[in-house]
């Protein structure tokens, strides 16, 4: 999937790479998971489709498929996130919440909301 995300007011074209697409016409079709949205997808090469994100009001992450025949989706998904830019994300919640003095390189688990995906994504403690 690429790009990963967008602003919520941003018009998005995703690529999205796969198999076995084809030029199916109208029936093919890009699922945005939680939002319902079948959007028609453009046809690139059997392992390529281009859809436009549906636009949503609120930050979130959905998962994308694909139907050639505008029914049956793919059985793999891809996580495309909606944030937005004028908001700092928020913290939903931190795990483990404590470690051991000295046990060294603990891993944590941060949730939050309206998170860019990105390569600069850091925990600072």
């Amino acid at each position: 999937l690429e790009p990963l995300s967008a602003a919520l007011d941003e018009a998005a074209r995703i690529t999205i790479r796969g198999r076995n697409f084809a030029p199916t016409g109208s029936s093919l079709v890009c699922e945005f998971g939680s939002l319902r949205a079948l959007v028609p997808a453009e046809f690139v090469a059997p392992d390529a489709v281009v859809c436009a994100a549906p636009l949503t009001k609120r930050p979130q992450t959905v998962s994308v498929r694909v139907a050639t025949d505008g029914a049956t989706f793919s059985d793999s998904t891809a996580q495309f996130t909606f944030y937005d830019p004028l908001r700092p994300p928020a913290i939903v919640s931190v795990t483990p919440q404590a470690a051991p003095k000295g046990s060294g390189r603990t891993r944590v688990t941060v949730v939050a909301t309206n998170v860019r995906p990105s390569a600069g994504l850091a925990c600072t403690f």
